[in-house]
């Protein structure tokens, strides 16, 4: 599970978003089964992530971020800080919405930082309630769903993860299929 605090999320201040991801072999019965309980399909996103080193501070030791984030329509720089605890993905999350990502990467490699590894994946996005859905197809690592959903109060923390984990339980996903780590992550442990 991943929890972030969004500083503005939607004109609105101080939520938090609560995520669960887990990895999936039959994409397309997840797809059948979400549709089934009546989740609307929003849109294919194609992103293409460029993560960065720092020369002196390993990201790796650190478990630290940066990356430009690559889309369809919007490209962002995103920094992620160290896990909180060891259970789940709570994190640290600065991004902003950048115009020229290649250009950026250029600029962050001419002061010292250090391009690692590309993360591409295509994501297909589901609203559910309020739970956004998303499958994803992560290039040499397979299929992934991620659920995730966005509260305004620490305190309702608890119920948004436990309805996450329902909605896991309800597509059949088991507990060993759940995944904290990144896919950058995932994808340097190959």
């Amino acid at each position: 599970m991943k929890l972030k605090k969004i500083k503005e999320y939607k004109g609105v201040f101080s939520l938090f978003e609560v995520e669960v991801k887990a990895r999936v072999e039959d994409i397309g019965s997840i797809e059948n089964w979400i549709l089934e309980l009546g989740a609307i399909f929003q849109k294919v996103i194609f992103q293409s992530d460029i993560y960065f080193q720092h020369p002196t501070r390993d990201f790796a030791q650190t478990d630290e971020a940066l990356r430009i984030r690559i889309t369809d329509n919007k490209n962002y720089l995103t920094y992620k800080g160290a896990k909180l605890d060891s259970t789940s993905k709570t994190r640290e999350e600065f991004e902003i919405e950048v115009q020229e990502p290649l250009k950026l990467s250029e600029i962050l490699t001419k002061i010292g930082l250090i391009p690692i590894k590309k993360v591409v994946k295509s994501r297909k996005s589901y609203l559910y309630k309020d739970i956004t859905i998303f499958l994803d197809n992560v290039d040499e690592l397979g299929f992934y769903i991620e659920l995730e959903i966005a509260v305004s109060d620490e305190r309702q923390i608890p119920a948004a993860r436990n309805r996450l984990f329902s909605l896991f339980k309800q597509l059949k996903i088991p507990p060993q299929n759940f995944e904290r780590r990144s896919y950058l992550e995932l994808l340097m442990d190959l």
